[in-house]
């Protein structure tokens, strides 16, 4: 599996990123996003680099009794979004999953303000193969459109061109280490409805965040 630590990186291939911008972002201003701020690149041994992409989540509570889960998600509701994860036997009260560095500090920033603890994790996706690759820029694809309900004036995004984009990509080698996890979340995005509402979005980070958990193992 990928080796990562609490981190997610998402790679972009030449051909693969052509694509990204060409059919998927180009076409849908909705979630056309030029800011790569999550992405780096690092040098390897052998003088090239590689690409990596982090997503940052914002959590404010960790328990095991949903009861008190509920309880912080009402409070933090009344001046932000919150969603409740499911991790194993316990529940986590996040504010969201970010591509953006930025996004995530202003977040915990005003969080703080308000007097809520909360905590920054990172995921870190390696890309390693173009199987590497195809799940960090789908996951990232998925993420953005959820960053997006942070404006109060979206109530729902399309996912048509989101769909297109998914099943025009390269084919991938089916011996890739990663492939069943690619094939997962290809048949979570295609399965998507035809538009994503604001009120389901909980659904969506839990499914989102069970990728980024099985990409560091």
């Amino acid at each position: 599996m990928l080796p990562v630590v609490l981190i997610v990186v998402l790679c972009f291939s030449l051909g693969l990123g052509k694509v990204l911008s060409e059919i998927f972002i180009k076409n849908n201003p909705v979630i056309n996003n030029e800011n790569k701020d999550n992405v780096k690149k690092v040098p390897k041994e052998n003088d090239s680099t590689i690409e990596i992409v982090k997503f940052t989540m914002v959590q404010c509570g960790y328990f095991k009794e949903k009861e008190n889960a509920l309880d912080l998600k009402n409070k933090l509701n009344k001046e932000f979004e919150s969603y409740l994860i499911n991790d194993n036997d316990k529940i986590k009260v996040v504010v969201g999953i970010f591509c953006e560095d930025k996004m995530a500090e202003d977040i915990s920033n005003k969080l703080s303000e308000k007097g809520f603890n909360n905590i920054r994790t990172s995921f870190q996706v390696v890309k390693n193969d173009l199987c590497d690759s195809e799940i960090a820029e789908i996951l990232n694809a998925n993420i953005k459109i959820l960053n997006k309900f942070g404006d109060k004036n979206v109530k729902s995004i399309k996912t048509d061109e989101l769909k297109k984009w998914v099943n025009s990509l390269e084919k991938v080698d089916s011996k890739s280490e990663n492939y069943a996890l690619l094939e997962q979340i290809k048949d979570y995005t295609l399965k998507l409805p035809e538009e994503i509402q604001k009120d389901k979005l909980e659904t969506y980070y839990n499914s989102l965040y069970g990728f980024l958990v099985k990409m560091k193992k």
